[in-house]
């Protein structure tokens, strides 16, 4: 992805005009590596194993299947990441969230055969959680015990999802097909402190080790993490 190209389709999602990404493929040898490339940031849709070598009339109904298929799952998207973003686990860090069935649950989520003509996305259920005490609230929380908390929305703020690379700017931009609101993020912090016991992967950086000083780390979903000191 040219830089020119991703700054434009930054600015489109800011400002609403581009807010859904789909990717409809014919079954290949390497189409999981294609997947897995791109997962979770896009909805995928699988098209008949045939459909290259099949007339172009007779491949367009599938194609337009998958299509509607996708435009059927917009509201869903819309309400989850408009309304029910900091309370559904659809948008956890990929890499930093370390529950071994997340990834397996994601994908699910996001991937479908072209003729399923699904009414809505698998549910993401069944992740660990832990209830605070100041504030009470529960929080999703993975096999460390790391807690994350979901940034509130006036504290959305101008963190970059990613900078030089494109596939993991793409990701922090896009989660199961539909644009992240700009700027969330969750901040981490351990049940029992320090955080300096634990490591974290950044996107970009590759391990990031906090230091005492620091009490939470903020990550945004493509796993790019910022360390705080309050």
């Amino acid at each position: 992805m040219a830089t020119m190209a991703r700054e434009a389709l930054a600015i489109d999602i800011a400002a609403g005009k581009t807010r859904f990404l789909s990717l409809i493929y014919a079954p290949h040898p390497n189409d999981e590596d294609l997947i897995s490339s791109f997962l979770p940031a896009t909805l995928n849709f699988r098209l008949p194993r045939e459909i290259n070598s099949i007339p172009r009339e007779k491949a367009l109904p599938s194609i337009m299947k998958a299509v509607r298929s996708a435009q059927s799952l917009s509201g869903e998207l819309n309400t989850i990441f408009e309304s029910k973003i900091r309370k559904s686990a659809v948008a956890l860090p990929f890499r930093n969230y370390q529950v071994e069935v997340y990834g397996e649950k994601i994908a699910a989520a996001c991937s479908f055969n072209y003729d399923d003509n699904p009414s809505s996305i698998l549910e993401i259920s069944g992740l660990p959680t832990l209830t605070t005490v100041s504030p009470k609230i529960s929080v999703f929380a993975d096999d460390r015990n790391l807690l994350f908390f979901p940034a509130k929305r006036r504290e959305f703020h101008g963190h970059e999802v990613s900078g030089d690379i494109p596939l993991a700017w793409l990701k922090g931009a896009f989660r199961i097909g539909r644009s992240v609101p700009v700027g969330f993020h969750y901040d981490v912090r351990p049940e029992r402190p320090p955080l300096s016991r634990f490591n974290f992967e950044d996107c970009e950086k590759g391990v990031i080790s906090p230091k005492d000083e620091h009490a939470y780390i903020n990550i945004t979903p493509n796993d790019r993490t910022r360390l705080g000191k309050k």
